[in-house]
This record gives C-alpha cells, sequence and structure tokens, in this order.
C-alpha cells in the first residue's frame, strides 16, 4: 500500500505548492510574497522531480532527476532567507550583490553535482536498491558535498534565528503569527535533521513543504501580518513621538505604541493595562475619535486635553486601511503633539488683538467685540475713560515712566472689572470698558467705584510716587437700534464734560 502512496503524497504535495504559489500572486505586492510564490514554485519542482526519479527505471535517468531536485533544494534557502528579511523590514539586505554573494555556494554545488559523473567529487557508492516496494537511488555524499550542504543548512537556520531573535521585539499581539512563521519555516529544516540523525526512512522533504507551505501563507496573509506590516515597523512605531492607533474593521484595537498609551490615559485617565484585542468603544469615550474610527473615513481634526495644570493640543489624522483586494481592513490614527504649535499661535494672534504695552484688547479687536454683543444684549454700558494730566507725568518723569503708569492703570482698571466685560487701550491715555447686562445706574455705580480706586492709588517710583485720577464718559444702550458708533459718540461727550468739569469725575452721556 506505501508503494501506492508515496507517490501520491509527492503528487499532492506538488499540486498544493504550485497552487500555493499561484494564489499568492494576487498577494504579489505585499512585502516578502514574491519570495513566498517562488519558494513554493521550487517546492513544487522539486516533488515533481521526486516522482520522476522514481518512476524512471534507469540509474542514468533516476540520477538526472536527482540531480534535478538540487535545484530547488538549494534555491529554497535563498528564498527562506529573502522572506525572512523582508518580513523583519531589512531588505537591504537583500539586495543583489548580496544575495548574489550568498548563491555563490549554491551555484558552484549545482555545477558541481551535474558534473560529478566526469570528476566523482560530490558522490560515492551510487546505487539502486528496494525501498517499500520501489526502486530508489541510493547516494553517499562525499565530504566535499556535505560541505556545501552544510552551508545550505546554515542559511536555513540563520533565518530562523534571525525570526526568533526579533520575535522578542514584536509587539505582543502578534507573536502567535510569527510562532506560526517561524514553525512554517522551520519544518524542513527539522525534517532533514531528523533523517540525518535518526535510523528511520521517513518520505520526501517535498512533503514537508504542504504543511510549511500551508503554515507561512496563514501566518503571512491570513493573519493580516502583510497588510499592515507591524514587524517591520515594530522599531519605527515604538520610538515615533507620535502616537499611533491600529484598529480592525471590526473595530478591535491592534497596535498602540507607547506615545499612544500615555494619550489614551490623560483621556481616559485610566492606565491602558492589556487593551490589545479589546473594542475600542471600551478603550475610548471621547465622542469625536470614536465617530472617526466608525465612519473608517480620511479625517483630520485637532483635540483638546486638559490634564490637572497643563493643557495639550493634538493633531489627529485618521487614515483607513486597505489590503490588496482594496477592502478595507482597518483604520490607523496618528496623534501629532501641537501643543507648542497651538502656543505659538496664540502668542501670534494675543500679539495681533492686544496692546504691546498693556495687554489689553487694542481698538480695532474691542469694536469688533463690542459689536457682537450689542447683539446678544439688551443692557450694555460704554465707558470712556482718559488718565488726566498724562501729558504732565510724561514730561515730569519721562516715557519710561509714562508707560509704567499706562500699564499700572490697565492693571487697576482690568483687576476691577475682571470678566464681567471687555477693556482695550484706545489710544495714547484713553481707554475702553464695555460692560454687558447692565444699566445705566448699575453702570454709574460702577464707573464711580472704579475712579475712586484710581484716585487712592500712587504709582510707587524708586524714590517717588505719582498719584493719579481718572475721568469717565458713560453711555448706555436705550434701544436696539443702537450701534456702538452712537455708543461710543454719547460717551465721548460724556468724557468731554468730565474733562472740562475739573477732571476727576464721572459724566452720563
Amino acid at each position: 500500500m506505501l508503494s501506492y502512496n508515496y507517490p501520491f503524497h509527492l503528487l499532492l504535495a506538488a499540486f498544493i505548492t504550485l497552487f500555493l504559489g499561484f494564489f499568492t500572486i494576487k498577494y504579489r505586492k505585499s512585502p516578502g510574497a514574491i519570495s513566498f510564490i517562488f519558494l513554493m514554485f521550487l517546492s513544487s519542482i522539486l516533488a515533481f522531480a521526486n516522482i520522476y526519479e522514481i518512476i524512471q527505471t534507469s540509474l542514468q535517468g533516476k540520477i538526472l532527476w536527482r540531480n534535478v531536485q538540487q535545484i530547488p533544494l538549494f534555491l529554497s534557502p535563498i528564498a527562506t532567507y529573502i522572506i525572512v528579511m523582508e518580513f523583519i523590514g531589512k531588505r537591504k539586505y537583500t539586495n543583489h550583490k548580496l544575495l548574489a554573494l550568498l548563491s555563490i555556494p549554491n551555484l558552484i554545488y549545482l555545477a558541481l553535482i551535474f558534473t560529478d559523473h566526469e570528476h566523482h567529487l560530490m558522490r560515492d557508492n551510487i546505487a539502486l536498491r528496494d525501498h517499500l516496494g520501489m526502486r530508489v537511488t541510493d547516494i553517499e555524499s562525499t565530504n566535499f558535498s556535505n560541505i556545501f550542504i552544510a552551508y545550505n543548512f546554515f542559511l536555513l537556520i540563520l533565518s530562523d534565528v534571525i525570526l526568533i531573535a526579533y520575535l522578542r521585539h514584536s509587539l505582543e499581539f502578534y507573536k502567535t503569527s510569527h510562532k506560526i512563521l517561524i514553525i512554517g519555516l522551520s519544518l524542513p529544516v527539522v525534517y532533514t535533521l531528523l533523517q540525518l540523525f535518526l535510523p528511520i526512512n521517513l518520505m520526501s522533504i517535498s512533503t514537508t513543504y504542504i504543511p510549511a507551505g500551508i503554515l507561512i501563507f496563514y501566518a503571512m496573509f491570513r493573519l493580516k501580518l502583510f497588510d499592515i506590516w507591524p514587524v517591520a515597523k515594530d522599531q519605527i512605531i515604538e520610538n515615533m513621538s507620535d502616537g499611533i492607533v491600529v484598529i480592525d474593521y471590526e473595530h478591535t484595537l491592534i497596535d498602540i505604541n507607547p506615545t499612544a498609551e500615555e494619550i489614551i490615559h490623560k483621556l481616559t485617565h485610566k492606565k491602558p493595562n492589556n487593551i490589545l484585542g479589546s473594542p475600542i468603544n471600551e478603550v475610548l469615550s471621547n465622542s469625536e475619535l470614536l465617530d472617526a474610527y466608525h465612519a473608517q473615513k480620511k479625517h483630520d481634526f485637532e483635540m483638546e486635553l486638559n490634564n490637572k495644570d497643563q493643557q495639550e493640543f493634538y493633531a489627529v489624522q485618521i487614515i483607513p486601511i486597505f489590503n490588496n483586494q482594496n477592502h478595507p481592513s482597518g483604520v490607523l490614527s496618528i496623534f501629532s503633539n501641537i501643543t507648542d504649535r497651538k502656543k505659538y499661535e496664540q502668542e501670534l494672534y494675543k500679539k495681533a488683538i492686544t496692546d504691546d504695552l498693556t495687554g489689553l484688547f487694542h481698538r480695532k479687536h474691542f469694536i469688533s467685540k463690542a459689536t457682537q454683543y450689542l447683539k446678544q444684549y439688551t443692557n450694555i454700558t460704554v465707558l470712556l475713560l482718559d488718565i488726566d494730566n498724562f501729558k504732565c507725568v510724561n514730561d515730569k518723569y519721562g516715557h519710561d515712566i509714562g508707560d509704567s503708569v499706562l500699564k499700572e492703570f490697565a492693571s487697576i482698571v482690568y483687576n476691577f472689572i475682571g470678566d464681567k466685560g471687555i477693556i482695550s487701550r484706545f489710544g495714547g491715555e484713553e481707554f475702553a470698558v464695555l460692560l454687558p447686562g447692565i444699566n445705566q445706574e448699575q453702570s454709574t455705580i460702577k464707573a464711580e467705584q472704579l475712579r475712586t480706586i484710581v484716585e487712592h492709588h500712587s504709582v510707587k517710583l524708586e524714590h517717588d510716587a505719582v498719584m493719579i485720577t481718572v475721568s469717565i464718559g458713560i453711555a448706555t444702550k436705550n434701544n436696539h437700534k443702537d450701534t456702538f458708533e452712537s455708543l461710543y459718540k454719547q460717551a465721548d461727550k460724556a468724557l468731554y464734560n468730565s474733562k472740562h468739569t475739573g477732571r476727576n469725575s464721572i459724566s452720563l452721556g
């Protein structure tokens, strides 16, 4: 029975590996795919050549097809090496010069094996014997030949060792997939070692490429290792200053780097332990983020985080991921810390709308804000303030002291008004205050309180003190037709009255 099954297993191996090779062509743009296709085609050639060796009746025919088998046997380690190097992102070690250098011993071996009948450097004691009801070729390799065989093993074992070493650095979520890939690549090596060191007769090495090919294919494509390609990018992603979060098409979190973990901690105030494999809804509660993830469409927005006394800003990019068939396979999100940029923009904006000396709004921005407030409030008051005899301060103490007086006066007004109104330095020693939500009587009381505070305040100098007073004009909105311009004119007239009736007083417009 075995005599019939043995060629059948080889035929099965030939067609399965051939099928895997052709099936993988649709993934050909994925890293490592071309090398895998090449490996599967080599495996198929190996199995077919093995079958042809079995069905040959002459020793010469059997040796010919045994020689043909050496081609895939000695090229497959190169293909395996390329798969591993592309998988771990070390493509620079698969350049043509290096691959040519690595292939030299194998090519020399193949040249010598096909011409062995002339020099007999590679084989001793070639004979036919019966095995499982079939006539098989019994060949003993020379020590010289074993050097090339050992080199072939070295390439295979090196590839496995490199992949195992990178397993330690891979993310926990992918380790099962990586182990499957390692097992698949190791099967031919383990099989050959068993043949060498155990006194048992196993089937052809070709048959090991059935489970090996299936395992490699499963790890590379069914588990989406090459769709998102985590291993090659682990080191880059792990050390990026940007936060990286990857979710699959079922909204499961499958990748996250340390920066993103810190951001999630700030968002949720919880330490994100063991969140890989969790639904994104269980990890985050930010509605804008969740909506963007579920939509699976390209989306850019900014997000503000307030953590204790620290304010941070992030630019968030939501990028849908598609596989080689252009089907959605997940979402990549990138969190870039733009706090410095936002603070710089805020500084620029602040400079654009405020007076450099006092830090109060300048005239143009104040008028814009006042126009908005007039549309929102029924009761609203405009105060115009002018520091009395300010020219005398400049003439007596100089402009530096004059600037100090302006700054201190601005501070007095700001501390008194607080967030109950908006304040502006209109120009020179003239200031304006907008008080929304208060009537004329209330605004008159406010103005008098402010005048009194200024009157009793002195600006301390090194060896002196400057006493100042203020004149105030008041205008209150009486009907919905009042504009800022009309209120300003009323307040300006009232201020004029205060200045010409002895100063240090308030007047109604």
